[in-house]
């Protein structure tokens, strides 16, 4: 498979070959530093029987003229959550059907994340030289080693994903990566800003009004870095965040009484100060629950994970994605749960672990050490 840096000459030519393409693979290079969003400065396209493309998306009509064929073709990329969000921005959406190769091997092996290269290693017997993982995007014209680097992502995805594609469909997995999949498109073009604070570490030590407090500043904070293009933690850092849902002050003068707080802090004292009231005034009854560190639930939940990673390392799945602490967390709030309910909860992954896990929790399944040192999972 040959490469080429497209030209304007060349867009409607690409663009005819994506529309007839069954697929075709996707990867862009991004600088990520100090934004809420990376600025993209490179879009891979490889074309499954053709050639890969270098898109330049500074070039002033490329990627435009690139968009609704880019946006009819199903995907296939890797660890895609970053090129969805930008790509979407670009091309004025993403297609309906995209593929993802991390996702795929999560549920084939029982490792999740995994690397790109590592994959194409396990699947295609190929070493990647990731030698330019890190090298500045933004330069201007790019060096045959940066180029060839960016192609090869894109070139070896098709492989990988026809490897992932047959053992998915041998494991009777093709439409649980397809949900999986989905899932994941979601979540990174639809994320809900008042759901940010779970993935803090101060969510799991606080409760009741400190923890929706907390709730309310994240997002805030998420929708402010948003506003402004600049990393969340450049807003307010996570220990101020929970420095103010401990202290719950409610005037500007209290807001910045932290002594770590930087000098910027004061130009948001009274819209923090004004947001923290309003929580204190709301009902209690819409304030959120988390598994607190310290509770019977978070116990639960670390056995649930447990019980995952020793039923994924025989069904061959990776517990991370087949069973994510969100995901645990939940379930061990809940006092009781019908099979129905279990099997709504659980959406594309019941098939994989619904009947298992309904049992083990009823009580059912034993968790027991062998004498070689492992865990087993036993009714």
């Amino acid at each position: 498979m040959n490469s080429h840096v497209l030209a304007p000459s060349g867009v409607a030519g690409l663009a005819q070959a994506i529309v007839e393409a069954p697929r075709i693979a996707v990867d862009t290079e991004f600088h990520a530093e100090h934004r809420w969003l990376p600025e993209l400065w490179l879009v891979q396209i490889a074309i499954p029987g053709g050639d890969a493309w270098i898109v330049d998306p500074k070039v002033p009509g490329l990627i435009e003229g690139l968009a609704p064929a880019l946006r009819g073709t199903p995907w296939l990329v890797h660890g895609g959550e970053q090129d969805l969000k930008l790509l979407e921005r670009a091309l004025g959406g993403v297609p309906e059907t995209v593929f993802d190769t991390q996702i795929a091997a999560g549920l084939v092996d029982t490792w999740f994340p995994s690397t790109f290269a590592s994959l194409v290693r396990t699947w295609v017997g190929r070493d990647i030289d990731k030698s330019e993982t890190l090298s500045d995007w933004s330069q201007r014209p790019l060096s045959r080693a940066q180029l060839e680097y960016a192609a090869a992502d894109v070139q070896l995805l098709l492989p990988l994903a026809d490897r992932l594609d047959a053992e998915l469909a041998s494991l009777g997995r093709t439409e649980a990566a397809r949900a999986a999949c989905a899932e994941a498109v979601t979540a990174a073009l639809e994320p809900r800003d008042e759901d940010v604070f779970r993935s803090l570490t101060a969510s799991a030590i606080l409760e009741g009004v400190h923890l929706a407090v907390l709730q309310a500043l994240a997002a805030w904070r998420e929708a402010r870095a948003r506003d402004t293009d600049q990393p969340p933690r450049s807003v307010l850092s996570d220990g101020l965040l929970l420095d103010l849902a401990r202290r719950l002050p409610t005037s500007p003068g209290t807001v910045t009484a932290n002594r770590n707080a930087p000098r910027r802090m004061a130009r948001h004292a009274e819209e923090i100060a004004h947001l923290i009231a309003r929580v204190l005034a709301s009902d209690p009854s819409a304030w959120p629950t988390a598994v607190h560190r310290t509770s019977p639930a978070a116990r639960r939940s670390s056995w649930l994970q447990l019980w995952a990673q020793v039923v994924g390392q025989d069904a061959r799945w990776a517990q991370p994605l087949v069973l994510p602490r969100t995901l645990a967390d939940r379930l061990s709030q809940e006092a009781s749960l019908d099979r129905e309910t279990l099997c709504a909860m659980l959406g594309w992954r019941d098939p994989l672990i619904g009947a298992a896990l309904d049992d083990a929790l009823k009580g059912g399944t034993g968790l027991h050490l062998t004498v070689e040192g492992g865990v087993v999972a036993r009714g």
